[in-house]
């Protein structure tokens, strides 16, 4: 997914409220320069790499959310390779089958192809407990192995399982996915933090906007009507 800023940052929130172009500029500028930053120092454990796998084909790993949780970066490690990172984030409408067989009843939350970032490619994907989460990534067409097994959301078990497409990503996007009972994920970073909720931060104004609008109503000046950030 190209977007036409320096570096790419995804928004993908389950909200139904209607967006107008200003806040939304505004937000993602927020959570670009200050959310962002301080959400993704949590990420969830990865096992270190035991292989790796070159090929025209991608692998991953999916698992089921314990808990609602934001998407707040993605990265392939170099471990395996220093090229170019391939990265997909699907949800799932549920479990993906074994192989042979394959789904492509889900939705693509992010896609980045061929991009040249060294680092975490920053996002915004709101999760919600009980998606079924899929993650496939490689660099430069090589994937990073390790073992499937357990990690963690925020102390909450998860089990991460092995993802596979039978196509590049560096030049497709997600479809056919499938998982099989073999022993392998390929490695992707998922930097992750709480859900932003403009609301609750307008609900609790800082002070002194509190006493701005307190000296406005003495002074007989009718205060600004408040402007909703969404």
């Amino acid at each position: 997914m190209k977007l036409p800023f320096p570096t790419r940052l995804t928004f993908l929130s389950n909200t139904n409220r209607p967006l107008s172009a200003i806040p939304i500029l505004g937000l993602l500028f927020g959570l670009a320069t200050s959310v962002l930053p301080a959400m993704a120092q949590k990420q969830i454990d990865l096992p270190e790499q035991t292989g790796i796998l070159i090929g025209s084909s991608v692998r991953g790993y999916w698992f089921t959310a314990p808990k609602d949780f934001a998407i707040t970066g993605v990265e392939v490690p170099t471990d395996a390779s220093e090229g170019n990172q391939s990265i997909a984030v699907v949800r799932f409408t549920a479990e993906p089958p074994l192989f042979d067989s394959y789904t492509n009843e889900f939705e693509v939350l992010f896609l980045t192809q061929n991009d040249s970032a060294t680092g975490m490619i920053p996002t915004y994907l709101e999760i919600a407990s009980g998606d079924v989460i899929g993650v496939l990534g490689s660099r430069d067409g090589v994937n990073s192995l390790a073992p499937v097994g357990p990690s963690s959301i925020d102390g909450l078990p998860i089990n991460l399982r092995s993802l596979g497409m039978q196509f590049p990503l560096v030049s497709t996007a997600p479809q056919n996915l499938w998982t099989d009972e073999g022993d392998s994920i390929s490695r992707v970073r998922l930097f992750y933090g709480p859900v932003y909720d403009p609301m609750i931060a307008e609900s609790s104004p800082p002070k002194r906007n509190l006493k701005k609008k307190k000296k406005q109503r003495r002074s007989g000046i009718r205060p600004p009507r408040a402007v909703t950030p969404y």
